[in-house]
């Protein structure tokens, strides 16, 4: 069974080349190293040592919600890792307004400024990103830093992805057509959808009510509501009548319900503005990597006989031509939130029937009992692994795994055995057919 090897440094702090596990432990076991990061994992010598040292390559699928990371030498796959990345700020920081907004009308009292809230820009482009997409780029930045660092002069392979937006929306599109907005010859987007539609209801097909031989009442509608990521583009809107524009036609099963579904099947292009964006910026913060693309990795992917996967995608990436050893495993990393800052709440928190309307902070977030602190790796003593992700007085904590899953509502302080502390990233080891499961 071969696993994941793990990361060292030498006593002056600089990479060698991954040792296998069963090194780890003994050197562990021995005192001669210590534990210096779990994310990824990597120990560091207390002795001087020599430096014998390999071709070493990392590959990187880069993404949005999910970064796939391998490091190969000499036909082997020493590492290979998943990184999920958070998708809830942009909902958050929607939360925070909202609170914000409602404030502003209560007439408390006046507070100071404690910050400075200019937009921050890109350092690199100079160009102001919306921190949902600010902190995506970040990551992937973050994490091919993680990674080189620890490795001794690694050779840098990564996939991204160009993306013509216009050509996606419409095919036929060329010359001075690129420089023409959807609504290009039309007072606003409203007439403009309406002269797509042709003034007609998308439901009952109708123009003019027969009965009364009046023009119908035509209301623009979003396919896909804004309180659920829709936009106000074009391709998201929508001409409805009056008598088919009603709350019965919605409900699951209703016409309008069924029709919106078939238009939600119109491919978003947020994903491909992100990848363009990204792009950009991977070229500029490591000139020095080779960059591929999407096509050349599936092709070396089939060569190798892997399946799809983002892991199996940065081994393609890498640039190995042939597997004669592969980990079982893989490191999966997923980022999620460390506390709650919050006064008040939209909703009850979990375990609580009335939800937090005061300025109160109560403990909302208890951060330590007993010597253990939230989000700790720990061990059941049935033999399942969690984190702790809340405390139940002095003695109870709550234990769930890396995806949320409930592992044990209530289980004693005492039946718990340390693992390691858990900072922003929750690290677990998933064998490979498990991956290929879920």
């Amino acid at each position: 069974m071969v696993q994941n090897r793990i990361f060292v440094l030498n006593q002056d702090g600089q990479a060698l080349m991954p040792c296998r596990p069963s090194k780890c432990r003994h050197l562990l076991h021995c005192n001669r190293a210590t534990i210096v990061s779990h994310t990824p994992f990597t120990i560091q010598l207390k002795y001087q040592s020599g430096s014998c040292l390999q071709d070493v390559s990392i590959g990187v699928d880069s993404g949005q919600r999910h970064i796939g990371l391998a490091v190969t030498s000499n036909e082997k796959v020493l590492w290979q890792g998943e990184v999920t990345l958070r998708q809830n700020v942009k909902s958050l920081l929607d939360t925070r307004h909202m609170y914000r907004h409602t404030r502003r009308q209560r007439h408390t009292r006046y507070r100071m400024v404690r910050f400075s809230n200019r937009k921050p820009r890109d350092i690199r482009l100079g160009v102001w990103l919306p921190p949902s997409v600010r902190q995506k780029c970040e990551h992937n930045i973050q994490w091919i830093n993680r990674v080189r660092n620890v490795l001794p002069q690694a050779d840098i392979s990564i996939e991204v992805a160009k993306f013509d937006v216009q050509k996606l929306k419409d095919p036929t599109i060329h010359g001075i057509g690129y420089q023409q907005g959807d609504a290009f010859g039309y007072e606003n987007v409203k007439q403009y959808v309406l002269e797509r539609d042709e003034h007609t209801c998308q439901l009952c097909k109708r123009k003019i009510d027969t009965e009364t031989k009046k023009t119908l009442k035509l209301h623009i509608h979003h396919i896909v509501y804004r309180s659920k990521g829709g936009t106000n583009a074009a391709t998201n809107l929508l001409t409805v009548c009056t008598k088919c524009h009603t709350d019965r036609n919605h409900r699951a099963g209703g016409p309008l319900y069924a029709l919106f579904e078939q238009k939600k099947t119109i491919p978003p292009l947020k994903n491909a503005t992100f990848m363009n964006m990204l792009r950009n910026r991977l070229l500029t913060a490591f000139p020095e990597a080779h960059f591929t693309y999407g096509y050349i990795t599936t092709v070396q992917r089939k060569k190798l006989g892997l399946a799809k996967a983002h892991y199996r995608d940065a081994v393609a990436i890498s640039g190995i031509q042939q597997i004669i050893e592969e980990p079982n495993s893989v490191v999966m990393f997923d980022q999620f939130r460390t506390k709650k800052r919050s006064l008040h709440e939209a909703t009850a928190r979990r375990g609580r029937k009335q939800k937090n309307v005061t300025q109160k902070r109560v403990k909302k977030n208890t951060k330590k009992v007993k010597g253990w602190c939230l989000n700790d790796y720990v061990r059941i003593s049935d033999g399942r692994c969690g984190f702790i992700t809340g405390f139940s007085g002095l003695w109870m904590a709550h234990i769930r795994d890396r995806q949320g899953g409930l592992v044990k509502k209530l289980v004693s302080l005492t039946k718990l055995a340390f693992l390691h502390h858990t900072g922003t990233w929750r690290c677990t080891t998933l064998p490979t057919d498990v991956y290929d499961m879920q």
